[in-house]
């Protein structure tokens, strides 16, 4: 089992964009059709993608950390097979 720990509050350390870093980070899943559907579009990263990371409010930040900690998760193939997972999504989503 991995457990990634992400702390309530998030410094940036970047100084691109939220898309420059997720493709760095996660290079391949923030692209998959799957990610997408399953992660990105819920937590609404979709929207912030061309938006400097440095400049992300608290919760912007926190959705993006959430996007790169699932997307690190080789072993995670479908999030929607996770049923906690996309109960967590949905919330976070609201």
């Amino acid at each position: 089992m991995n457990v990634s720990y992400k702390p309530q509050k998030i410094s940036p350390k970047s100084s691109g964009t939220v898309r420059q870093l997720l493709h760095t980070r996660i290079r391949d899943s923030y692209v998959h059709p799957q990610f997408i559907t399953d992660v990105i579009k819920p937590l609404q990263v979709d929207y912030i993608m061309d938006q400097e990371v440095i400049n992300l409010s608290g919760g912007e930040l926190q959705r993006v950390a959430l996007t790169m900690a699932l997307g690190k998760v080789k072993q995670l193939k479908h999030v929607s097979s996770c049923p906690s997972i996309l109960m967590l999504l949905s919330m976070l989503a609201c």
